[in-house]
């Protein structure tokens, strides 16, 4: 699964995070990308911030679970976007070092 935003409130991501693993979105995916997360927001009329930056929040839910997980990956609403392909087939390794994604097309 990929994703990525721009402009969003960090209590809205926190609530996408926990619809998608409330509704057994996160149990069967291969791997999670996470791309630029622009411009997250923390709601002023709060009055204690939220506590946790966007990869925070997006870590926080992913974290039970036994995948590989790509945070900051350059695509999005970035300059130096890269393009994915739906509906490709892709091997992504992550590990403390380093991150690969390799790809293919469908066939």
């Amino acid at each position: 699964m990929f994703f990525e935003d721009i402009g969003e409130y960090r209590y809205h991501l926190d609530r996408m995070m926990m619809f998608l693993k409330r509704s057994g979105m996160l149990n069967s995916l291969k791997g999670l990308i996470v791309g630029a997360m622009t411009d997250i927001n923390d709601y002023s009329g709060y009055p204690v911030p939220f506590g946790k930056e966007a990869y925070e929040i997006v870590a926080s839910h992913a974290q039970e679970f036994n995948y590989p997980v790509c945070y900051g990956f350059p695509a999005g609403h970035i300059a130096g976007n890269y393009p994915l392909i739906t509906g490709g087939t892709y091997r992504l390794c992550v590990n403390a070092t380093y991150v690969e994604l390799a790809g293919s097309l469908a066939s």
